[in-house]
Protein backbone atom coordinates (compact mmCIF):
# COMPACT_ATOMS: atom_id res chain seq x y z
CA UNK A 1 0.00 0.00 0.00
CA UNK A 2 2.76 2.38 0.64
CA UNK A 3 4.39 1.41 -2.56
CA UNK A 4 1.20 2.37 -4.54
CA UNK A 5 0.74 6.01 -2.21
CA UNK A 6 4.41 6.75 -2.92
CA UNK A 7 3.97 6.00 -7.35
CA UNK A 8 0.90 8.00 -7.16
CA UNK A 9 3.25 10.90 -5.52
CA UNK A 10 5.65 10.53 -8.07
CA UNK A 11 3.03 10.23 -11.10
CA UNK A 12 1.37 13.37 -9.79
CA UNK A 13 4.47 15.44 -8.82
CA UNK A 14 5.15 17.36 -12.53
CA UNK A 15 3.22 18.04 -14.82
CA UNK A 16 5.44 16.42 -17.83
CA UNK A 17 4.64 13.45 -15.96
CA UNK A 18 0.81 13.04 -16.32
CA UNK A 19 0.41 14.78 -19.79
CA UNK A 20 3.11 12.24 -21.48
CA UNK A 21 1.25 9.54 -20.08
CA UNK A 22 -1.61 10.56 -21.04
CA UNK A 23 -0.35 11.47 -24.98
CA UNK A 24 1.93 8.00 -24.91
CA UNK A 25 -2.05 6.45 -24.30
CA UNK A 26 -2.88 8.38 -27.02
CA UNK A 27 0.19 7.82 -29.38
CA UNK A 28 -1.41 3.86 -29.73
CA UNK A 29 -5.09 4.14 -28.90
CA UNK A 30 -5.78 6.81 -32.21
CA UNK A 31 -3.90 4.77 -34.63
CA UNK A 32 -5.54 1.52 -33.49
CA UNK A 33 -8.88 3.08 -33.39
CA UNK A 34 -7.85 4.37 -36.92
CA UNK A 35 -6.44 1.05 -37.85
CA UNK A 36 -9.49 -0.78 -37.09
CA UNK A 37 -11.12 1.46 -39.25
CA UNK A 38 -9.16 1.31 -42.65
CA UNK A 39 -9.19 -2.52 -41.74
CA UNK A 40 -12.81 -2.72 -42.43
CA UNK A 41 -12.51 -0.62 -45.08
CA UNK A 42 -10.40 -1.80 -47.18
CA UNK A 43 -10.20 -5.48 -46.84
CA UNK A 44 -13.04 -8.25 -45.75
CA UNK A 45 -11.67 -9.19 -42.32
CA UNK A 46 -14.44 -7.03 -40.59
CA UNK A 47 -17.23 -4.63 -41.70
CA UNK A 48 -15.94 -0.50 -41.20
CA UNK A 49 -17.06 0.52 -37.95
CA UNK A 50 -20.30 2.13 -37.21
CA UNK A 51 -20.07 4.92 -35.40
CA UNK A 52 -22.30 7.67 -33.97
CA UNK A 53 -20.41 10.67 -35.34
CA UNK A 54 -18.19 10.59 -39.26
CA UNK A 55 -14.89 8.42 -38.93
CA UNK A 56 -13.49 11.47 -40.63
CA UNK A 57 -14.34 14.36 -37.82
CA UNK A 58 -12.94 11.86 -35.27
CA UNK A 59 -9.77 11.06 -36.93
CA UNK A 60 -9.13 14.61 -37.58
CA UNK A 61 -10.43 15.83 -34.24
CA UNK A 62 -7.51 13.20 -32.24
CA UNK A 63 -4.98 14.00 -34.65
CA UNK A 64 -5.27 17.88 -34.33
CA UNK A 65 -6.35 18.15 -31.02
CA UNK A 66 -6.39 15.02 -28.65
CA UNK A 67 -3.19 13.81 -29.11
CA UNK A 68 -0.14 16.17 -29.37
CA UNK A 69 -1.62 18.68 -27.18
CA UNK A 70 -0.44 16.54 -24.29
CA UNK A 71 2.83 16.30 -25.07
CA UNK A 72 2.61 20.41 -26.28
CA UNK A 73 1.43 21.26 -22.15
CA UNK A 74 3.40 18.64 -20.53
CA UNK A 75 6.35 20.90 -22.28
CA UNK A 76 5.29 24.25 -21.94
CA UNK A 77 3.93 24.16 -18.02
CA UNK A 78 7.32 22.59 -17.45
CA UNK A 79 9.42 25.39 -19.95
CA UNK A 80 7.14 28.14 -19.22
CA UNK A 81 8.42 28.69 -15.89
CA UNK A 82 11.86 28.51 -16.44
CA UNK A 83 11.86 31.13 -19.80
CA UNK A 84 9.89 33.43 -17.23
CA UNK A 85 12.16 33.46 -14.48
CA UNK A 86 9.36 31.90 -11.75
CA UNK A 87 7.48 29.67 -9.82
CA UNK A 88 6.91 26.04 -11.15
CA UNK A 89 2.93 25.75 -11.98
CA UNK A 90 1.68 24.00 -8.68
CA UNK A 91 -0.25 20.67 -8.86
CA UNK A 92 -3.40 22.50 -8.24
CA UNK A 93 -3.37 24.12 -11.47
CA UNK A 94 -1.86 20.80 -13.93
CA UNK A 95 -3.34 17.94 -12.34
CA UNK A 96 -7.17 19.84 -13.22
CA UNK A 97 -6.26 20.05 -16.98
CA UNK A 98 -5.04 16.79 -17.09
CA UNK A 99 -8.26 14.60 -15.26
CA UNK A 100 -10.49 17.22 -17.27
CA UNK A 101 -8.61 16.45 -21.11
CA UNK A 102 -8.11 12.74 -20.16
CA UNK A 103 -11.62 12.03 -19.02
CA UNK A 104 -13.04 13.97 -21.80
CA UNK A 105 -10.71 11.73 -24.22
CA UNK A 106 -11.89 8.58 -22.84
CA UNK A 107 -15.80 9.84 -22.93
CA UNK A 108 -15.15 10.34 -26.49
CA UNK A 109 -14.20 7.42 -27.24
CA UNK A 110 -16.88 5.73 -25.55
CA UNK A 111 -19.34 8.36 -27.41
CA UNK A 112 -18.29 7.48 -30.82
CA UNK A 113 -19.64 4.10 -30.43
CA UNK A 114 -22.64 4.46 -27.96
CA UNK A 115 -24.18 8.20 -28.77
CA UNK A 116 -23.23 11.47 -30.11
CA UNK A 117 -24.78 13.44 -27.27
CA UNK A 118 -21.61 11.38 -25.17
CA UNK A 119 -19.55 12.62 -28.08
CA UNK A 120 -20.63 16.47 -27.29
CA UNK A 121 -20.27 15.60 -23.85
CA UNK A 122 -16.36 14.64 -23.97
CA UNK A 123 -15.68 17.24 -26.49
CA UNK A 124 -16.35 19.82 -23.95
CA UNK A 125 -15.23 18.10 -20.93
CA UNK A 126 -11.86 17.99 -22.76
CA UNK A 127 -11.82 21.39 -24.17
CA UNK A 128 -12.62 22.83 -20.22
CA UNK A 129 -9.21 21.00 -19.43
CA UNK A 130 -7.83 22.97 -22.35
CA UNK A 131 -8.86 25.89 -20.83
CA UNK A 132 -7.86 25.32 -17.16
CA UNK A 133 -4.06 24.35 -18.92
CA UNK A 134 -4.45 27.69 -21.17
CA UNK A 135 -5.00 29.56 -17.58
CA UNK A 136 -1.90 27.73 -16.23
CA UNK A 137 0.17 29.05 -18.56
CA UNK A 138 -1.15 32.44 -18.65
CA UNK A 139 -0.98 32.37 -15.05
CA UNK A 140 2.46 32.70 -15.87
CA UNK A 141 2.72 34.67 -18.74
CA UNK A 142 1.26 37.37 -17.04
CA UNK A 143 3.35 37.24 -13.96
CA UNK A 144 6.51 36.81 -15.34
CA UNK A 145 10.00 37.72 -13.63
CA UNK A 146 11.13 38.88 -16.70
CA UNK A 147 9.59 40.33 -19.49
CA UNK A 148 8.47 37.67 -21.98
CA UNK A 149 10.05 37.18 -24.92
CA UNK A 150 8.41 36.83 -28.60
CA UNK A 151 8.47 32.93 -28.10
CA UNK A 152 6.27 32.73 -25.43
CA UNK A 153 3.78 35.93 -26.70
CA UNK A 154 3.11 33.87 -30.21
CA UNK A 155 2.75 30.57 -27.65
CA UNK A 156 0.29 32.02 -26.06
CA UNK A 157 -1.81 33.27 -28.77
CA UNK A 158 -1.80 29.98 -30.55
CA UNK A 159 -2.75 27.58 -27.32
CA UNK A 160 -5.60 29.88 -27.55
CA UNK A 161 -6.40 29.45 -31.00
CA UNK A 162 -6.04 25.67 -30.35
CA UNK A 163 -8.71 25.91 -28.11
CA UNK A 164 -10.88 27.78 -30.29
CA UNK A 165 -10.29 25.46 -33.47
CA UNK A 166 -11.04 22.46 -31.17
CA UNK A 167 -14.31 24.25 -30.12
CA UNK A 168 -15.23 24.70 -33.85
CA UNK A 169 -14.98 20.76 -33.76
CA UNK A 170 -17.96 20.63 -31.05
CA UNK A 171 -19.97 23.29 -33.13
CA UNK A 172 -19.23 21.23 -35.87
CA UNK A 173 -21.00 18.71 -33.90
CA UNK A 174 -24.06 20.79 -32.25
CA UNK A 175 -25.08 22.27 -35.67
CA UNK A 176 -23.25 20.23 -38.90
CA UNK A 177 -22.21 23.17 -40.29
CA UNK A 178 -19.22 22.55 -42.79
CA UNK A 179 -17.85 25.74 -42.01
CA UNK A 180 -17.05 24.75 -38.78
CA UNK A 181 -15.65 21.45 -40.10
CA UNK A 182 -13.23 23.77 -42.16
CA UNK A 183 -12.40 25.62 -39.67
CA UNK A 184 -11.57 22.81 -37.21
CA UNK A 185 -9.36 21.41 -39.84
CA UNK A 186 -7.34 24.29 -40.92
CA UNK A 187 -7.43 26.08 -38.04
CA UNK A 188 -5.41 23.00 -36.41
CA UNK A 189 -2.91 22.81 -38.52
CA UNK A 190 -1.68 25.97 -39.33
CA UNK A 191 -3.20 28.11 -36.32
CA UNK A 192 -2.00 25.87 -33.58
CA UNK A 193 -0.13 22.22 -34.83
CA UNK A 194 2.06 24.23 -37.17
CA UNK A 195 2.76 27.45 -35.06
CA UNK A 196 3.27 25.77 -31.45
CA UNK A 197 5.92 23.60 -32.99
CA UNK A 198 8.05 25.67 -35.36
CA UNK A 199 8.38 28.05 -32.26
CA UNK A 200 9.49 25.14 -29.64
CA UNK A 201 12.16 23.95 -32.88
CA UNK A 202 13.04 28.00 -33.19
CA UNK A 203 13.82 28.33 -29.10
CA UNK A 204 15.13 24.94 -28.52
CA UNK A 205 17.16 23.60 -31.56
CA UNK A 206 20.05 25.93 -31.68
CA UNK A 207 20.11 25.97 -27.65
CA UNK A 208 20.21 22.31 -27.60
CA UNK A 209 22.58 22.16 -30.46
CA UNK A 210 25.09 24.28 -28.74
CA UNK A 211 24.47 22.19 -25.19
CA UNK A 212 25.72 19.21 -27.72
CA UNK A 213 28.35 20.27 -30.31
CA UNK A 214 31.54 21.76 -29.68
CA UNK A 215 32.10 25.52 -30.90
CA UNK A 216 28.93 25.76 -32.00
CA UNK A 217 27.31 28.98 -32.75
CA UNK A 218 23.52 29.69 -31.69
CA UNK A 219 22.00 31.50 -35.11
CA UNK A 220 17.83 33.14 -34.39
CA UNK A 221 17.54 35.31 -37.23
CA UNK A 222 15.25 38.00 -36.46
CA UNK A 223 13.47 37.45 -39.73
CA UNK A 224 12.50 33.80 -39.36
CA UNK A 225 9.67 33.74 -37.13
CA UNK A 226 7.46 36.62 -38.40
CA UNK A 227 8.35 34.96 -41.63
CA UNK A 228 7.23 31.62 -40.05
CA UNK A 229 4.28 33.24 -38.72
CA UNK A 230 3.11 35.05 -41.89
CA UNK A 231 3.13 32.15 -44.35
CA UNK A 232 1.58 29.80 -41.99
CA UNK A 233 -1.39 32.89 -41.82
CA UNK A 234 -1.23 33.08 -44.85
CA UNK A 235 -1.85 29.92 -45.91
CA UNK A 236 -4.80 29.36 -43.63
CA UNK A 237 -6.24 32.60 -45.39
CA UNK A 238 -6.14 31.16 -48.32
CA UNK A 239 -7.17 27.60 -47.81
CA UNK A 240 -10.62 28.64 -45.83
CA UNK A 241 -11.22 30.76 -49.09
CA UNK A 242 -10.63 28.00 -50.94
CA UNK A 243 -8.00 29.45 -53.16
CA UNK A 244 -5.61 26.42 -52.92
CA UNK A 245 -3.93 27.50 -56.26
CA UNK A 246 -2.46 30.21 -54.73
CA UNK A 247 -0.78 28.72 -51.72
CA UNK A 248 2.40 28.67 -53.02
CA UNK A 249 2.91 32.16 -52.83
CA UNK A 250 3.20 31.36 -48.95
CA UNK A 251 4.47 27.70 -48.69
CA UNK A 252 7.17 28.24 -51.02
CA UNK A 253 8.91 30.86 -48.92
CA UNK A 254 7.85 29.24 -45.88
CA UNK A 255 9.87 25.79 -47.47
CA UNK A 256 12.91 28.17 -47.90
CA UNK A 257 13.44 30.12 -44.86
CA UNK A 258 12.93 26.32 -43.12
CA UNK A 259 15.41 24.76 -45.04
CA UNK A 260 18.11 28.04 -44.39
CA UNK A 261 17.20 27.72 -40.74
CA UNK A 262 18.29 23.76 -41.30
CA UNK A 263 21.69 24.89 -43.08
CA UNK A 264 21.64 27.63 -40.50
CA UNK A 265 21.61 25.10 -37.54
CA UNK A 266 24.07 22.97 -38.75
CA UNK A 267 21.97 19.57 -39.59
CA UNK A 268 25.59 17.62 -41.26
CA UNK A 269 26.83 18.17 -37.93
CA UNK A 270 23.86 16.87 -35.89
CA UNK A 271 24.06 13.66 -36.97
CA UNK A 272 27.00 12.97 -34.89
CA UNK A 273 25.13 12.82 -32.06
CA UNK A 274 21.36 10.84 -32.27
CA UNK A 275 19.81 12.70 -29.71
CA UNK A 276 20.06 16.05 -31.80
CA UNK A 277 19.88 14.63 -35.04
CA UNK A 278 16.07 13.23 -34.82
CA UNK A 279 15.17 16.74 -34.16
CA UNK A 280 17.03 18.30 -36.69
CA UNK A 281 15.45 15.19 -39.09
CA UNK A 282 12.34 15.72 -37.51
CA UNK A 283 12.06 19.81 -38.33
CA UNK A 284 13.83 18.90 -42.30
CA UNK A 285 10.19 17.61 -42.63
CA UNK A 286 8.65 20.63 -42.11
CA UNK A 287 10.82 21.87 -45.37
CA UNK A 288 9.87 18.82 -47.15
CA UNK A 289 6.10 19.43 -46.77
CA UNK A 290 5.88 22.97 -47.66
CA UNK A 291 7.65 21.73 -50.54
CA UNK A 292 5.54 19.45 -51.30
CA UNK A 293 2.51 21.45 -50.77
CA UNK A 294 3.93 24.44 -52.68
CA UNK A 295 4.45 21.91 -56.07
CA UNK A 296 0.94 20.69 -55.54
CA UNK A 297 -0.54 24.86 -55.16
CA UNK A 298 1.89 26.03 -58.20
CA UNK A 299 0.86 22.61 -60.40
CA UNK A 300 -3.09 23.65 -59.77
CA UNK A 301 -2.37 27.14 -60.50
CA UNK A 302 -1.02 26.08 -63.56
CA UNK A 303 -2.73 23.04 -64.80
CA UNK A 304 -5.88 22.80 -62.42
CA UNK A 305 -4.59 19.21 -61.70
CA UNK A 306 -4.26 18.22 -57.80
CA UNK A 307 -1.36 15.96 -58.61
CA UNK A 308 0.05 14.98 -54.61
CA UNK A 309 -3.35 14.30 -53.69
CA UNK A 310 -3.10 14.70 -49.49
CA UNK A 311 0.62 13.44 -49.76
CA UNK A 312 2.16 17.58 -48.58
CA UNK A 313 -0.26 16.62 -45.35
CA UNK A 314 0.63 13.84 -44.20
CA UNK A 315 4.89 14.56 -44.97
CA UNK A 316 3.57 17.83 -42.49
CA UNK A 317 1.76 15.57 -39.77
CA UNK A 318 3.52 12.31 -39.71
CA UNK A 319 7.25 13.61 -40.85
CA UNK A 320 7.29 16.84 -38.68
CA UNK A 321 4.43 16.67 -36.22
CA UNK A 322 4.81 12.90 -35.24
CA UNK A 323 8.75 12.84 -35.86
CA UNK A 324 9.53 15.80 -33.65
CA UNK A 325 6.88 14.89 -30.93
CA UNK A 326 8.83 11.68 -30.75
CA UNK A 327 11.81 13.50 -30.46
CA UNK A 328 11.25 16.06 -27.90
CA UNK A 329 9.58 13.85 -26.00
CA UNK A 330 12.45 11.56 -25.61
CA UNK A 331 14.82 14.19 -24.60
CA UNK A 332 12.36 15.52 -21.98
CA UNK A 333 11.38 12.15 -20.64
CA UNK A 334 15.28 11.23 -20.23
CA UNK A 335 16.35 14.62 -18.95
CA UNK A 336 13.83 14.96 -16.32
CA UNK A 337 14.00 11.26 -15.18
CA UNK A 338 17.38 11.50 -14.39
CA UNK A 339 18.61 9.38 -17.19
CA UNK A 340 21.58 10.14 -19.47
CA UNK A 341 20.78 12.33 -22.86
CA UNK A 342 21.80 9.56 -25.07
CA UNK A 343 18.91 7.67 -27.56
CA UNK A 344 19.05 4.14 -27.08
CA UNK A 345 19.19 1.75 -30.67
CA UNK A 346 15.79 0.95 -29.72
CA UNK A 347 14.18 4.33 -29.81
CA UNK A 348 16.24 5.00 -32.71
CA UNK A 349 14.74 2.29 -34.45
CA UNK A 350 11.11 3.71 -33.02
CA UNK A 351 12.33 6.76 -35.11
CA UNK A 352 13.52 4.99 -38.27
CA UNK A 353 9.97 3.00 -38.22
CA UNK A 354 7.87 6.28 -38.11
CA UNK A 355 10.23 7.35 -40.83
CA UNK A 356 9.28 4.31 -42.94
CA UNK A 357 5.42 5.34 -42.38
CA UNK A 358 5.84 8.99 -43.13
CA UNK A 359 7.20 7.49 -46.81
CA UNK A 360 4.29 4.70 -46.77
CA UNK A 361 1.85 7.19 -46.36
CA UNK A 362 2.93 10.12 -48.57
CA UNK A 363 3.20 7.61 -51.56
CA UNK A 364 0.27 6.19 -50.42
CA UNK A 365 -1.16 9.85 -50.72
CA UNK A 366 -0.41 10.14 -54.28
CA UNK A 367 -3.13 9.56 -56.82
CA UNK A 368 -2.39 7.74 -59.35
CA UNK A 369 1.14 6.85 -58.36
CA UNK A 370 0.10 3.56 -56.51
CA UNK A 371 -3.74 3.51 -57.71
CA UNK A 372 -4.10 -0.26 -56.73
CA UNK A 373 -1.70 -0.26 -53.82
CA UNK A 374 -2.87 3.22 -52.23
CA UNK A 375 -4.93 1.03 -49.56
CA UNK A 376 -2.07 -1.19 -48.08
CA UNK A 377 0.30 1.10 -48.20
CA UNK A 378 -2.17 3.24 -45.52
CA UNK A 379 -2.76 -0.38 -43.77
CA UNK A 380 0.94 -0.51 -43.81
CA UNK A 381 1.73 3.30 -42.58
CA UNK A 382 -0.75 2.50 -39.42
CA UNK A 383 0.41 -0.38 -38.89
CA UNK A 384 4.55 0.47 -38.76
CA UNK A 385 3.33 3.33 -36.54
CA UNK A 386 1.45 1.36 -34.12
CA UNK A 387 4.89 -0.74 -33.55
CA UNK A 388 6.90 2.18 -33.17
CA UNK A 389 5.44 4.29 -30.90
CA UNK A 390 3.97 1.01 -29.27
CA UNK A 391 7.95 0.11 -28.57
CA UNK A 392 8.88 3.87 -27.49
CA UNK A 393 5.56 4.01 -24.82
CA UNK A 394 6.63 0.53 -23.48
CA UNK A 395 10.11 2.08 -23.18
CA UNK A 396 9.17 5.65 -22.09
CA UNK A 397 5.39 5.40 -19.81
CA UNK A 398 6.77 3.40 -17.06
CA UNK A 399 9.66 5.79 -16.37
CA UNK A 400 6.91 8.34 -15.90
CA UNK A 401 5.65 6.70 -12.82
CA UNK A 402 9.20 6.07 -11.33
CA UNK A 403 10.91 8.81 -8.98
CA UNK A 404 14.20 9.98 -11.00
CA UNK A 405 17.49 7.97 -11.14
CA UNK A 406 19.25 10.89 -9.77
CA UNK A 407 17.16 11.45 -6.34
CA UNK A 408 16.28 14.59 -7.53
CA UNK A 409 12.14 15.82 -7.25
CA UNK A 410 9.95 16.19 -10.33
Amino acid sequence: MHQIENNKAVFFSAPHRVMFFAGSFQLVAVVLFWLIELTGRYTTLWSPLILTVSTTWAHAFFMLYGLFVFFIFGFLMTTYPRWLNTAPITSRHYLPSFFLMSAGILIIYAGLFLSRPLVLTGVFIFLCGWATGLYALLNVYFRPGKKPAIYETTLSVVMTLGLLGGSSGLLWLLTDNPWFFRIMLTGGIWLFILPVLTVVCHRMIPFFSHSALANYTMHRPIWSLPLIGICLTGHAALELAGLLRWTFIFDLPLAAGTLYLSWRWEFWRSLTVPLLAVLHVSFLWLSIAMLLYGIQSLVLFLSGEFILGRSPLHAVGIGFVASLVLAMATRVSLGHSGRALKASNTTLLCFALLQLAVICRVLGAIPQLFQYGANYLNLAAAIIWITGFGIWVSIYMPVYLKPRLDGKPG
